[in-house]
């Protein structure tokens, strides 16, 4: 009968209501339980995906920190700064003497960043103002900013960003300074 009832939902005739609601109360107490099991499963599978893919971000994250070597003083700007979050812990590391823009291509997310920032200010335990150098963030697209800016220690893409744009992303960069790019493989 559950069978039944997946094939009607599929089929190009059209089904009733009525007809969906006969087809549910055929439905015995054991393929219930089969159906409880699945969804029970995939609420199983689910979480371990999403554990999967924190343990895959916190790796890239640690990967991206020994990448840029931060250090205090530094100035460091973030192209495709998305959420904000990188931005906020680069600001723990560069400490008051650095500098810290964030770039980010929709209105929308730098508002967010904007708001996740201060929130993570007024209610951190830990949170010293003065001994950090707090993001500044921005909406604009970074591969568009002017030779004549000052150029960064450090700057970081996001995966938005393609290789071969790469030559508007060294704009920005001082020589010898760091530019970690995201490796597109084709």
């Amino acid at each position: 009968m559950l069978i039944h009832g997946l094939r009607a939902c599929f089929s190009s005739e059209p089904i009733s209501f009525k007809n969906r609601q006969q087809d549910n109360s055929n439905v015995d107490e054991d393929d219930r339980n089969v159906v409880l099991l699945e969804k029970a499963k995939f609420a199983q599978d689910f979480s371990n995906f999403a554990a999967e893919i924190r343990k895959t971000i916190k790796a890239l994250n640690e990967q991206l920190m020994e990448a840029l070597d931060l250090q205090p003083g530094l100035s460091f700007l973030n192209l495709g700064s998305g959420t904000g979050y990188l931005s906020s812990m680069v600001e723990l590391i560069l400490g008051p003497l650095g500098v810290n823009h964030a770039v980010e291509l929709h209105s929308d997310v730098t508002e967010y960043a904007k708001q996740k920032l201060d929130f993570f200010i007024r209610t951190s335990d830990s949170f010293d103002k003065f001994d950090c150098s707090e993001p500044s963030f921005v909406t604009g697209n970074g591969l568009e900013i002017s030779l004549d800016c000052s150029q960064c220690d450090r700057v970081d893409c996001g995966p938005g960003v393609q290789m071969e744009q790469e030559q508007y992303t060294k704009r920005p960069l001082k020589v010898g300074g760091v530019l970690v790019l995201p490796l597109q493989e084709k």
